[in-house]
């Protein structure tokens, strides 16, 4: 998992929901390509919106981040076997 382990990353959300009970997520699919029939990259940008406990409007924290996917096809679902991220300055959802 490129330098975390399983219980690291749920070690990571669960920190991020203790501090944002309430989070709202808007995502945009940039590109989904397939490399064959059994595996795709998909890039995706996406918004989290994350509210802190008895904070009103200006304790909104918000992020946008650009998603680099890579899925197989395993049993027919889709599974993620690599991610790569970055924060994304410049970057619009409501485009």
């Amino acid at each position: 998992m490129r330098g975390n382990d399983r219980d690291r990353l749920l070690n990571l959300i669960r920190g991020y929901f203790l501090a944002h009970p309430s989070i709202d997520v808007l995502a945009r699919l940039e590109s989904a390509e397939l490399q064959g029939n059994d595996a795709a990259e998909l890039v995706v940008l996406t918004g989290i919106l994350g509210r802190r406990p008895g904070e009103l409007l200006e304790g909104f924290d918000g992020r946008v981040f650009r998603l680099e996917l890579e899925l197989v096809l395993d049993g027919g679902d889709w599974r993620i076997i690599g991610a790569r991220w970055e924060r994304s300055l410049g970057a619009s959802i409501g485009d």
